[in-house]
Parts: structure tokens; C-alpha cells; sequence
């Protein structure tokens, strides 16, 4: 038996650090899906093993796809699953890919086993990453705490979406550079609520992400990626998630040199 998912990625229209919490950040942003996906397989198997091939390549527990299928396993004492994935999201790019490939492989189980979504909670789903919560539907998302609280919020763009990601960014690395150049959070998420509260999707000079001066003092390319889109005209440009991709809302075309994709919206 075999099932196949498509695990989309996602990009931050916001990202506002409102505190710390047992060593962790707590967050406060919009999350929006975007319709640029892997393509992810499971196969059920006959044994008790998971195996997972990302790229051709053998991953281990590390991958989220990996952790998601071993999670399903145990949780619901199943067979073995083997997970192929073939990766379009950018790795390391803030989009959302590695946790958006172990939703898939949930995703998939559900559906290959009949389980209820009922028993697939926040508390369950950060177990696969911190992302996972957030990503499990398509939309936009406003996601707090350390990623297990997320409202769905009722509006849709007016633009397509162009990005650059050429330059990585370490995750751990840009929250500790925060914590270290002792920037203060924004608000940033709270006044793009009021303004989609009132209809109005027009998002220009609304986009912040805490995580970005960081960014740029660990790879400075992502400021010039940055001006560079800026350059063009878009709507607004900001950076996603901790870097280092960097994107372009725009309500006319999007320029060539730009990954081009458009926000995913649930049925």
C-alpha cells in the first residue's frame, strides 16, 4: 500500500519574539502557506522498520520525515513505513520544508490507516517539528507560544509571491545572535490583525521579522537579496522564518530572477 503527499512550504509575514519560556522563544507571527511543495511517497511496509530516502539519499532520525513516520508507528502500533522524498523547498531557507515533509508523512498515515484527525494535536504534531502545527492546513495561520497555538485567520492575498533563496542561515545560530545583539520584539503580528479584521489585505510596509537584522549580521547576503527585491518594486519584501530566504509580494508579475509561487489557501 502506498500514498502520496505533496508537503507544501510556508513564509513568515511576520515574526515577533514576545519572550522566553524553559529555554525556548516564544513567538507571535503570520504564517502563510505557499504552493511550492515536495513530493513525498509512503510506502507501508511488511516489517517494523522505517526507512527514509530524501534525494536519493538515506536520512536518519534527524529528518523530520523520518521522526514523523517513527512517531505514527509507535503512537499507533502500525507496520513499518518506507518515506521518499523529492525536495523543491529550498533546505535551511526559513520555508518551512523539513517540517512541512514530517506533516506529509502524517498526512499520509491518516489517510493510508483510517486514523481520526482528532488524535493528531499541536502537542503531538511539535513532536515532528516546531513548524508542524502550523503547517498541517493549508492558509494563513497566526502561530504563538513555541508553535503549538494557531488560529486560522479568514482573508487571502491579493499577490503573488517571488523569493531568492541563495543564502543559509543556522537556525540556532540566528536566535542566539538575537538574544546576543538584545533587540527588543516587535508588534508587528498584532496591527497586520487589525488591519485583516477590517478587510483590508493590503499588507505594503506591514511585514516585519524580528529574526532579520540577526540574519544579516550572520550572512549579509540576505540584506543584499533583500535590496535587491526591493529594488523592483514589489508590494513588500521581508524574510522568512530565520533566514535566509528572502521574498517579494507582488500585485503585477514577478520579476524573472525570482522563484515564483502563490499563496495555498484550504478548500
Amino acid at each position: 500500500m502506498e500514498i502520496f503527499e505533496r508537503a507544501k512550504g510556508k513564509i513568515n509575514l511576520t515574526l515577533d519574539i514576545t519572550g522566553e519560556s524553559g529555554g525556548f522563544h516564544l513567538l507571535d507571527m503570520l504564517v502563510a502557506t505557499i504552493d511550492l511543495f515536495d513530493d513525498v511517497k509512503i510506502t507501508y511496509r511488511a516489517d517494523d522498520k522505517i526507512e527514509c530516502v530524501q534525494d536519493g539519499e538515506t536520512a536518519d532520525e534527524k529528518n523530520s520525515a523520518y521522526r514523523a513516520a517513527k512517531l505514527m508507528k509507535d503512537t499507533f502500533k502500525t507496520r513499518g513505513f518506507t518515506v521518499e522524498i523529492t525536495k523543491r523547498i529550498p533546505l535551511a531557507g526559513g520555508l518551512g520544508g523539513s517540517c512541512a515533509d514530517g506533516v506529509a508523512v502524517v498526512r499520509g498515515i491518516e489517510k493510508m490507516l483510517g486514523i481520526k484527525h482528532d488524535f493528531i494535536t499541536a502537542e503531538f504534531l511539535l513532536k515532528v517539528g516546531s513548524d508542524a502545527p502550523s503547517m498541517y492546513f493549508d492558509g494563513i495561520k497566526r502561530v504563538r507560544g513555541i508553535g503549538d497555538k494557531v488560529d486560522f485567520i479568514d482573508i487571502k492575498l491579493p499577490y503573488k509571491v517571488g523569493f531568492l533563496a541563495e543564502n543559509e542561515v543556522d537556525t540556532t545560530a540566528c536566535f542566539k545572535m538575537y538574544d546576543d545583539m538584545k533587540l527588543c520584539g516587535g508588534n508587528s503580528t498584532e496591527k497586520l490583525i487589525k488591519e485583516f479584521s477590517k478587510g483590508n489585505a493590503n499588507v505594503t510596509n506591514m511585514l516585519k521579522n524580528d529574526l532579520f537584522l540577526p540574519a544579516v549580521r550572520i550572512n549579509p547576503d540576505v540584506k543584499k537579496a533583500y535590496e535587491r527585491i526591493l529594488k523592483t518594486g514589489a508590494d513588500a519584501v521581508s524574510m522568512s522564518g530565520s533566514g535566509g530566504t528572502v521574498f517579494g509580494l507582488f500585485s503585477g508579475d514577478v520579476p524573472d530572477f525570482l522563484v515564483k509561487t502563490e499563496f495555498s489557501y484550504r478548500d
